[in-house]
Protein backbone atom coordinates (compact mmCIF):
# COMPACT_ATOMS: atom_id res chain seq x y z
CA UNK A 1 0.00 0.00 0.00
CA UNK A 2 3.04 1.99 1.12
CA UNK A 3 4.37 1.41 -1.81
CA UNK A 4 1.35 2.36 -4.14
CA UNK A 5 1.43 5.66 -2.52
CA UNK A 6 5.05 6.53 -3.37
CA UNK A 7 4.63 5.48 -7.07
CA UNK A 8 1.72 8.08 -6.90
CA UNK A 9 2.90 10.62 -5.42
CA UNK A 10 6.43 10.44 -7.55
CA UNK A 11 3.50 10.43 -10.78
CA UNK A 12 1.70 13.68 -9.74
CA UNK A 13 4.97 15.38 -9.13
CA UNK A 14 6.21 14.39 -12.23
CA UNK A 15 3.32 15.55 -13.95
CA UNK A 16 3.09 18.94 -11.59
CA UNK A 17 6.38 19.52 -13.19
CA UNK A 18 5.77 19.22 -16.37
CA UNK A 19 2.58 21.05 -16.35
CA UNK A 20 4.41 23.97 -14.48
CA UNK A 21 7.19 23.77 -17.29
CA UNK A 22 5.05 24.07 -19.64
CA UNK A 23 3.02 27.37 -18.70
CA UNK A 24 6.31 29.10 -18.21
CA UNK A 25 7.16 28.31 -21.79
CA UNK A 26 3.33 29.96 -22.87
CA UNK A 27 4.47 32.66 -20.61
CA UNK A 28 7.64 33.53 -22.48
CA UNK A 29 9.92 33.21 -19.27
CA UNK A 30 12.81 35.01 -19.53
CA UNK A 31 16.26 32.71 -19.86
CA UNK A 32 18.37 34.91 -18.41
CA UNK A 33 21.39 33.59 -16.36
CA UNK A 34 20.23 33.14 -12.63
CA UNK A 35 23.83 34.41 -11.56
CA UNK A 36 24.69 37.63 -13.39
CA UNK A 37 21.57 38.31 -15.05
CA UNK A 38 23.02 38.22 -18.37
CA UNK A 39 20.66 37.66 -21.39
CA UNK A 40 23.69 36.38 -23.62
CA UNK A 41 22.60 32.98 -23.24
CA UNK A 42 22.72 30.23 -25.40
CA UNK A 43 21.33 26.44 -25.74
CA UNK A 44 23.81 23.86 -25.67
CA UNK A 45 21.61 20.98 -25.41
CA UNK A 46 17.71 19.23 -24.86
CA UNK A 47 15.72 17.35 -22.68
CA UNK A 48 12.12 15.53 -23.08
CA UNK A 49 11.12 17.85 -25.52
CA UNK A 50 10.30 20.96 -22.93
CA UNK A 51 13.58 21.71 -21.00
CA UNK A 52 16.61 23.33 -22.15
CA UNK A 53 20.04 23.40 -20.92
CA UNK A 54 21.37 26.77 -21.04
CA UNK A 55 24.67 28.46 -20.52
CA UNK A 56 25.41 32.51 -19.94
CA UNK A 57 28.61 33.22 -22.78
CA UNK A 58 29.23 35.63 -19.37
CA UNK A 59 30.00 33.63 -15.86
CA UNK A 60 29.93 30.23 -17.92
CA UNK A 61 27.14 28.90 -15.81
CA UNK A 62 24.71 26.35 -17.24
CA UNK A 63 20.84 26.29 -15.98
CA UNK A 64 17.55 24.57 -16.53
CA UNK A 65 14.61 26.75 -18.22
CA UNK A 66 12.53 27.44 -17.84
CA UNK A 67 14.01 28.11 -14.32
CA UNK A 68 12.23 28.27 -10.88
CA UNK A 69 11.41 31.11 -8.24
CA UNK A 70 13.10 31.21 -4.95
CA UNK A 71 9.63 30.66 -3.71
CA UNK A 72 8.88 27.85 -4.74
CA UNK A 73 12.29 26.20 -4.20
CA UNK A 74 11.29 26.93 -0.87
CA UNK A 75 8.40 25.29 -0.99
CA UNK A 76 9.47 22.21 -2.87
CA UNK A 77 12.42 21.46 -0.46
CA UNK A 78 10.58 21.50 2.23
CA UNK A 79 7.51 19.80 1.48
CA UNK A 80 7.81 17.40 -1.64
CA UNK A 81 11.85 16.55 -1.76
CA UNK A 82 12.10 13.06 -1.48
CA UNK A 83 15.90 11.81 -2.15
CA UNK A 84 16.82 8.46 0.25
CA UNK A 85 19.37 9.33 2.80
CA UNK A 86 18.77 13.10 2.68
CA UNK A 87 15.43 12.92 3.30
CA UNK A 88 14.72 9.58 4.97
CA UNK A 89 14.47 10.47 8.75
CA UNK A 90 16.39 7.65 11.08
CA UNK A 91 13.88 5.83 13.10
CA UNK A 92 15.97 3.69 15.55
CA UNK A 93 14.19 4.38 18.77
CA UNK A 94 16.57 5.24 21.86
CA UNK A 95 20.14 4.74 20.41
CA UNK A 96 23.03 4.83 23.28
CA UNK A 97 24.82 7.12 21.13
CA UNK A 98 23.41 9.60 18.14
CA UNK A 99 26.54 7.84 15.70
CA UNK A 100 23.40 5.10 15.89
CA UNK A 101 21.40 6.55 13.66
CA UNK A 102 23.74 7.33 11.49
CA UNK A 103 22.95 5.17 8.11
CA UNK A 104 26.39 3.07 6.57
CA UNK A 105 25.50 4.59 3.73
CA UNK A 106 26.29 8.41 4.84
CA UNK A 107 29.38 7.17 6.47
CA UNK A 108 30.34 5.89 2.89
CA UNK A 109 29.34 8.48 1.05
CA UNK A 110 30.97 11.33 3.10
CA UNK A 111 33.90 9.55 3.87
CA UNK A 112 36.01 10.55 0.58
CA UNK A 113 34.75 14.22 1.44
CA UNK A 114 35.89 14.19 4.86
CA UNK A 115 39.26 13.14 4.40
CA UNK A 116 39.92 15.99 2.07
CA UNK A 117 38.59 18.53 4.53
CA UNK A 118 40.58 16.96 7.10
CA UNK A 119 43.92 16.77 5.21
CA UNK A 120 42.70 20.87 4.24
CA UNK A 121 42.08 21.96 7.66
CA UNK A 122 42.59 19.35 10.37
CA UNK A 123 40.49 21.07 13.04
CA UNK A 124 38.07 23.95 13.43
CA UNK A 125 34.47 25.60 12.75
CA UNK A 126 32.63 24.69 10.09
CA UNK A 127 29.01 25.42 8.39
CA UNK A 128 27.59 22.26 7.09
CA UNK A 129 25.55 24.16 4.41
CA UNK A 130 22.34 21.72 3.21
CA UNK A 131 22.76 19.50 5.90
CA UNK A 132 19.36 18.12 6.12
CA UNK A 133 19.07 16.37 9.52
CA UNK A 134 22.80 16.37 10.29
CA UNK A 135 24.07 13.13 8.82
CA UNK A 136 27.52 14.96 7.78
CA UNK A 137 27.03 17.63 10.67
CA UNK A 138 27.35 14.74 13.06
CA UNK A 139 29.89 12.85 11.57
CA UNK A 140 31.87 16.33 11.55
CA UNK A 141 30.95 16.81 15.24
CA UNK A 142 32.35 13.55 15.86
CA UNK A 143 35.81 13.67 14.29
CA UNK A 144 36.35 16.78 16.48
CA UNK A 145 34.81 19.91 14.46
CA UNK A 146 33.05 22.52 16.00
CA UNK A 147 30.14 21.83 13.36
CA UNK A 148 26.99 24.05 12.86
CA UNK A 149 24.47 22.81 10.17
CA UNK A 150 22.26 25.07 8.13
CA UNK A 151 19.09 23.69 6.38
CA UNK A 152 15.95 25.55 4.86
CA UNK A 153 13.62 22.42 5.75
CA UNK A 154 12.10 23.02 9.55
CA UNK A 155 11.04 19.61 10.19
CA UNK A 156 14.59 17.95 8.89
CA UNK A 157 16.59 20.89 11.07
CA UNK A 158 14.56 20.41 14.53
CA UNK A 159 15.07 16.50 14.27
CA UNK A 160 19.19 16.88 14.05
CA UNK A 161 18.81 19.24 16.85
CA UNK A 162 16.62 17.14 19.17
CA UNK A 163 17.78 13.84 18.39
CA UNK A 164 21.08 14.17 17.45
CA UNK A 165 21.85 17.01 19.72
CA UNK A 166 23.51 19.17 16.77
CA UNK A 167 23.08 22.68 16.14
CA UNK A 168 21.05 22.74 12.87
CA UNK A 169 19.52 26.92 11.64
CA UNK A 170 16.97 26.77 9.50
CA UNK A 171 16.32 30.55 8.71
CA UNK A 172 18.48 32.60 7.14
CA UNK A 173 18.93 35.06 9.11
CA UNK A 174 19.98 33.45 11.95
CA UNK A 175 23.48 32.65 10.41
CA UNK A 176 24.10 36.27 10.66
CA UNK A 177 25.13 36.06 14.12
CA UNK A 178 27.89 33.87 12.63
CA UNK A 179 29.88 36.47 10.55
CA UNK A 180 33.17 35.79 10.54
CA UNK A 181 33.06 32.52 12.33
CA UNK A 182 33.87 29.83 10.58
CA UNK A 183 36.77 27.85 9.39
CA UNK A 184 35.20 26.14 6.51
CA UNK A 185 31.97 26.78 4.59
CA UNK A 186 31.36 22.94 3.57
CA UNK A 187 28.11 22.94 0.45
CA UNK A 188 28.38 19.46 -0.52
CA UNK A 189 25.72 18.70 -2.90
CA UNK A 190 23.76 22.23 -2.20
CA UNK A 191 24.73 24.48 -5.09
CA UNK A 192 22.78 22.62 -8.01
CA UNK A 193 19.81 22.66 -6.27
CA UNK A 194 19.42 26.36 -5.99
CA UNK A 195 17.37 28.38 -8.55
CA UNK A 196 19.70 31.43 -7.76
CA UNK A 197 22.92 32.07 -7.10
CA UNK A 198 22.60 35.72 -6.42
CA UNK A 199 24.54 36.69 -3.18
CA UNK A 200 25.18 33.19 -2.18
CA UNK A 201 29.33 33.65 -2.65
CA UNK A 202 28.99 37.01 -0.66
CA UNK A 203 27.20 35.72 2.12
CA UNK A 204 30.31 32.71 2.35
CA UNK A 205 32.93 35.46 2.32
CA UNK A 206 31.00 37.34 5.14
CA UNK A 207 30.33 33.98 7.43
CA UNK A 208 34.22 32.96 7.05
CA UNK A 209 37.22 33.96 8.99
CA UNK A 210 40.10 36.33 7.23
CA UNK A 211 41.82 32.96 5.94
CA UNK A 212 38.72 30.64 5.73
CA UNK A 213 37.86 28.80 3.08
CA UNK A 214 34.98 27.27 0.97
CA UNK A 215 34.60 23.42 0.08
CA UNK A 216 31.98 22.67 -2.33
CA UNK A 217 31.36 19.06 -3.94
CA UNK A 218 28.54 19.27 -6.92
CA UNK A 219 27.77 17.08 -10.16
CA UNK A 220 30.49 17.37 -12.61
CA UNK A 221 28.77 18.72 -15.79
CA UNK A 222 32.31 18.33 -17.78
CA UNK A 223 33.23 14.78 -16.33
CA UNK A 224 33.61 11.84 -18.67
CA UNK A 225 29.66 10.54 -18.48
CA UNK A 226 28.50 14.27 -18.70
CA UNK A 227 30.35 14.89 -21.75
CA UNK A 228 29.37 11.79 -23.82
CA UNK A 229 25.71 11.65 -22.08
CA UNK A 230 24.92 15.32 -21.81
CA UNK A 231 21.39 16.78 -20.59
CA UNK A 232 20.41 13.13 -20.63
CA UNK A 233 22.68 12.12 -17.64
CA UNK A 234 20.94 11.85 -14.77
CA UNK A 235 22.21 14.92 -12.20
CA UNK A 236 21.96 17.58 -15.04
CA UNK A 237 19.16 19.47 -16.21
CA UNK A 238 16.26 17.91 -14.18
CA UNK A 239 13.68 19.08 -11.66
CA UNK A 240 15.39 18.86 -8.35
CA UNK A 241 19.02 20.26 -10.09
CA UNK A 242 18.19 23.65 -12.11
CA UNK A 243 22.28 24.69 -11.83
CA UNK A 244 24.79 22.61 -13.65
CA UNK A 245 28.30 23.60 -13.42
CA UNK A 246 31.49 23.20 -15.03
CA UNK A 247 34.81 24.32 -13.44
CA UNK A 248 35.46 27.49 -15.12
CA UNK A 249 32.38 28.86 -13.58
CA UNK A 250 33.99 28.64 -9.99
CA UNK A 251 37.21 29.58 -11.31
CA UNK A 252 35.92 32.85 -13.43
CA UNK A 253 33.73 33.71 -10.68
CA UNK A 254 34.98 33.03 -7.10
CA UNK A 255 37.97 35.62 -7.20
CA UNK A 256 34.96 38.53 -7.86
CA UNK A 257 33.56 37.39 -4.09
CA UNK A 258 36.69 37.44 -2.57
CA UNK A 259 38.60 33.95 -2.99
CA UNK A 260 41.28 35.15 -4.59
CA UNK A 261 42.80 30.86 -4.27
CA UNK A 262 40.54 28.59 -6.49
CA UNK A 263 41.57 24.61 -6.94
CA UNK A 264 39.08 22.19 -9.29
CA UNK A 265 39.34 18.98 -9.31
CA UNK A 266 36.90 15.62 -9.63
CA UNK A 267 36.98 11.94 -7.90
CA UNK A 268 38.73 9.90 -7.05
CA UNK A 269 39.92 12.12 -4.75
CA UNK A 270 43.74 12.12 -2.99
CA UNK A 271 43.68 14.16 -0.28
CA UNK A 272 48.11 14.24 0.37
CA UNK A 273 48.28 15.56 -3.41
CA UNK A 274 45.41 18.45 -2.89
CA UNK A 275 46.64 19.61 -0.69
CA UNK A 276 50.26 19.80 -1.79
CA UNK A 277 48.65 21.22 -4.86
CA UNK A 278 46.42 23.85 -3.15
CA UNK A 279 49.65 25.05 -0.90
CA UNK A 280 51.41 25.60 -4.17
CA UNK A 281 49.36 27.46 -6.29
CA UNK A 282 46.50 29.82 -6.18
CA UNK A 283 45.00 28.19 -9.16
CA UNK A 284 45.23 23.98 -8.93
CA UNK A 285 43.82 22.03 -10.62
CA UNK A 286 43.81 18.27 -11.58
CA UNK A 287 42.03 15.67 -13.61
CA UNK A 288 38.26 16.82 -14.54
CA UNK A 289 36.97 13.35 -16.01
CA UNK A 290 35.26 12.27 -13.05
CA UNK A 291 31.55 12.28 -12.00
CA UNK A 292 31.63 14.73 -8.81
CA UNK A 293 33.51 18.36 -8.83
CA UNK A 294 35.35 19.77 -6.02
CA UNK A 295 35.88 22.83 -5.62
CA UNK A 296 38.65 24.32 -3.16
CA UNK A 297 38.13 28.21 -2.54
CA UNK A 298 40.15 31.05 0.05
CA UNK A 299 39.77 34.39 1.04
CA UNK A 300 43.50 34.51 2.01
CA UNK A 301 46.64 32.28 3.43
CA UNK A 302 48.02 32.55 6.81
CA UNK A 303 50.92 33.75 5.58
CA UNK A 304 49.23 36.36 3.66
CA UNK A 305 47.18 37.71 6.35
CA UNK A 306 49.89 38.28 8.76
Amino acid sequence: MRADASVMSRIAGQTGFLLRVLRQRVTRQDADCPYCSSSDTEVVDRKRFVLQLRRCAQCRLMFRWPKETSDWNVSFYRNRYREGLVTELPDRREPRAAMELLPDEAARWFAPKLAVLRALVPAGRVLDYGSSWGYCTLQLKATGYDAVGFEISKPRANFGNARLGLNILHDPDALERYAGYFDVILASHVLEHLPSLFGVFDRFRLLLKPTGALLVFVPNCEGRNARKLGARWGPMCCEKHPLAFEASFFEGILPQHGFPSVGTFSDPYDPPVIARLLAASRRASGDLSGDELMVWAQKMSPTESA
